[in-house]
């Protein structure tokens, strides 16, 4: 196990060697323990989504088995020999078993199995069985698909991506549904490392080799976000018009990218006000009962979400909207690698701060607090239940997201979630209206209420072919190990991340 076989030296044999033996030993996937191997074998398939096998254990001389190994050499100073000439191999089986697979001390009743610990006569090694449908225990029919498959793939991925921001070579992405709390989680990342400029969506430091239109194509996000790493710990991208091309496209299973995305409520999101929005439909406070059924029926804004997340942006159908659409929309959110509620940002925010080994920020929020219900900010019911009923699968969206937030908001004590949040940031003012789409532009301070922004367009108008995201995951998970150079530096959560994705691959 080491190198120059420094354990020649017998019981002169250093501590420094026994070291050397430890550290390869905690490289290893796993460790397992002879003395109860058939326990461990068994744990070893189940960790691997493997039936277990039937363990044939050698052939032994009962009488030789039942004897220790100082009984078996029949001379104490012998024996005595033996174990000082091999006490560093001693010390490293001892130190071994802390990360055995199976802790054999732990079993009720430990099957010692003293038969594996010599040489079978007939055989030159341990014999484990292939099992076959004759050889199969009843007891231990094969098992069905595991129904976690898909979470547990999940957690692979989202390991590694983590492991490698914190390495340095993984970006931080913000996917920016507009009014989602998005220039406040801007001046948050500013604090913890480059991002560019405005709200984070684009800079002057932009590499050139990465295009400035949003989203990627599949075969773009790897270079694309190894390249912005270079620059930025950060970015957002933004989305107030539809996506040219579906979201869907990126591959967000890149080892290269961690990305998250805050989700809101779409009633209070479609109460956001903005100085586009007043020109429209007047002032909030003001609007009169023909304003608000104006406001109501402007189609622009019917599933915001779905229709920013989904391919055909198949929630304009607004209370038509398929379950299929919704469908689409929780598909891409579980392939994200965070989710947030914007009901309790800060806490999200310091949440995300902590899985990737960063300082807590500062949350700057947003301007005008509200205690009111949307309902009660609307003052008309009928109004109120028109609006919900074109939005419905985006609440259901929305609801169905709080189970996949890194922080549960209903948990926390009464009182702390962020209702200034529910309202426009400072920042997002006269920004990126969804009253007026086609206004849309990536930088907040070109906004222009009367014109296209002829450079933004172009943004959206030069989507390279993106290779599919329907091939196997497993083939485009890059591992890390590759990247690592120095095995001092990966810590506990480091080893795990990288087992989980070894076993993700082997499966």
């Amino acid at each position: 196990l080491t190198p120059d076989r420094c354990v020649e030296k017998g019981e002169d044999t250093t501590e420094a060697c026994l070291e050397e033996g430890k550290e390869l030993l905690r490289r290893f996937t796993y460790i397992l323990d002879v003395q109860c191997l058939e326990e461990g074998i068994k744990a070893l398939s189940s960790e691997l989504g493997l039936p277990r096998p039937h363990v044939k254990k050698g052939n032994t001389n009962d009488s030789l088995h039942q004897m220790t190994t100082r009984e078996r050499i029949g001379n104490d100073e012998i024996y005595d020999f033996i174990v000082k000439r091999n006490r560093r191999d001693i010390e490293l089986y001892e130190w071994s078993k802390g990360l055995s697979l199976v802790k054999c001390s732990e079993l009720t009743s430990t099957p010692v199995d003293d038969d594996l610990l010599h040489v079978d006569d007939d055989a030159d090694d341990l014999e484990i069985g292939n099992v076959s449908e004759t050889e199969q225990p009843t007891s231990q029919p094969t098992p069905a698909k595991n129904p976690h498959e898909d979470t547990s793939k999940h957690n692979a991925i989202r390991a590694m991506q983590i492991h490698n921001y914190k390495l340095g070579r993984a970006l931080l992405l913000n996917v920016h549904i507009t009014h989602h709390g998005g220039t406040t989680v801007c001046n948050a990342m500013k604090q913890l490392g480059h991002a560019p400029e405005g709200a984070c969506n684009r800079g002057d430091d932009w590499p050139e080799t990465v295009p400035k239109y949003r989203p990627w194509g599949y075969d773009e996000t790897d270079e694309n976000a190894k390249a912005l790493r270079n620059v930025y710990h950060f970015i957002s991208w933004e989305f107030g018009i539809i996506p040219p091309t579906p979201l869907k496209e990126v591959k967000w299973e890149s080892p290269n990218l961690v990305s998250f995305i805050v989700m809101k409520d779409p009633i209070d999101r479609r109460l956001s006000g903005d100085a586009t929005t007043s020109k429209l439909f007047g002032e909030e406070a003001d609007r009169t009962e023909e304003q608000w059924e104006a406001f109501a029926k402007y189609d622009g804004s019917i599933n915001f979400m779905l229709t920013r997340l989904t391919p055909d942006h198949c929630g304009e159908e607004g209370e038509n909207a398929t379950i299929a659409c919704l469908e689409h929309g929780k598909e891409l959110l579980r392939r994200f690698t965070f989710i947030l509620d914007i009901q309790c940002l800060e806490e999200g925010l310091e949440a995300l701060a902590n899985e990737l080994g960063l300082p807590i920020p500062d949350v700057k929020k947003g301007r005008g607090r509200t205690s009111m219900s949307a309902r009660e900010r609307i003052g008309n019911d009928d109004i109120y239940d028109f609006i919900v009923g074109r939005n419905r699968l985006d609440l259901e969206l929305y609801e169905w997201s709080k189970s996949l937030s890194l922080v549960d908001c209903s948990a926390l004590d009464e009182g702390d979630f962020d209702d200034d949040l529910n309202v426009a940031d400072a920042g997002d003012v006269d920004q990126f209206s969804d009253a007026i789409n086609y206004n849309y532009t990536l930088n907040a301070t070109d906004y222009s209420d009367d014109k296209f922004d002829a450079e933004d367009d172009s943004v959206f108008n030069n989507q390279s072919d993106s290779k599919s995201t329907n091939e196997e995951l497993g083939s485009e998970i890059s591992l890390a190990s590759n990247n690592i150079t120095n095995q001092d530096n990966i810590n506990i959560d480091d080893r795990e991340s990288i087992r989980a994705l070894q076993i993700e691959n082997y499966k």
